[in-house]
């Protein structure tokens, strides 16, 4: 078959009976789902996803200038194989599934490698506007710019996102829920890729059950917050660890982390020990939406990395 420049061999969702090999010349392949393009040249096969797994074109394949194509009939290609060992369709098959696996890692790798510039650009976008609404047009337009991620891409990731609560789609709206937990999830990420180390934002399971134990003091205490910050006794926390976390006793062992992280403070001691009583502490005080915005990060923290795999 002779293509001349824009002539179209096949369209992205038809069916298509045949196998196509390039001979000479270039095509290229477009779809509606991305702005990524891709080229053909001599040598290349086509078509045989369409042919092996009867699914239609996923794209729409035209000549970027004059062409040759050879067309092999699809029945006739399968007559063939029918004459020969069984093998040799089952060869085929396996070929045309582990390309189709290879293309969705390559999506699910420059989704994980696209994350934080979409992160950062949510946290820093959502700060800037009031009610935290965004347009989606203005995010898949800066992200292409950024990390040339084409919206269907985008759109993979915000709905990601939107699964682990962290933001709504509404239409072409984009409703951030709390620009402060995007901004420890960007910061959080860019730890762990620069170096290769958890990020002391991500706490351990005992860290979040003394944490848990904080947030129900405040919530069953009669006083209020002073500037956000809150204050409670040491007897208290103890009490409510032991009634939170079905009978655990809060020792100085738990509770270090949090003092060492300057998540929890004493005014009492300024640098406690492993060997400091925890009765010499009177109180620790704190800020409670950062307590919060933790632990909402470490609630999304280890989801993230399936959801990211899954879509």
């Amino acid at each position: 078959m002779q293509l001349r420049a824009e002539d179209i061999l096949c369209r992205e969702g038809e069916f298509s009976n045949s196998l196509f090999i390039v001979k000479s010349g270039l095509l290229e392949g477009t779809s509606l789902q991305g702005n990524q393009k891709k080229t053909y040249g001599p040598g290349s096969i086509l078509g045989e996803f369409s042919l092996v797994e009867n699914a239609p074109s996923t794209e729409t394949i035209s000549a970027l200038q004059d062409s040759e194509v050879q067309v092999i009939d699809g029945e006739n290609l399968k007559e063939t194989l029918s004459r020969e060992p069984t093998w040799v369709h089952s060869i085929l098959t396996f070929l045309s599934r582990r390309a189709r696996i290879a293309e969705e890692d390559f999506r699910t790798q420059k989704k994980i490698k696209a994350l934080p510039a979409l992160l950062y650009l949510l946290a820093n976008l959502s700060a800037s506007r009031s009610g935290g609404k965004i347009r989606l047009s203005t995010i898949a337009s800066r992200m292409d710019n950024l990390v040339n991620l084409e919206e269907s891409l985008v759109r993979e990731l915000l709905s990601v996102l939107e699964e682990l609560d962290i933001l709504k789609m509404q239409g072409e709206d984009i409703q951030v829920r709390n620009s402060k937990v995007i901004e420890l999830l960007y910061q959080s990420i860019l730890y762990r890729a620069t170096r290769k180390e958890a990020s002391p934002n991500i706490l351990s399971i005992t860290e979040q059950m003394v944490l848990t134990a904080v947030i129900k003091s405040i919530q069953e205490s009669s006083e209020p917050l002073q500037n956000g910050n809150f204050v409670i006794t040491t007897p208290r926390l103890v009490a409510t660890a032991r009634k939170t976390t079905h009978g655990m006793t809060l020792t100085m062992r738990n509770v270090l982390p949090l003092l060492e992280k300057k998540i929890l403070l004493s005014r009492a001691i300024e640098q406690p020990a492993l060997t400091t009583p925890l009765e010499s502490i009177h109180s620790f005080y704190g800020e409670f939406d950062r307590i919060l915005d933790l632990m909402e990060l470490n609630r999304i923290y280890p989801l993230l990395d399936k959801k990211l795999i899954q879509k």
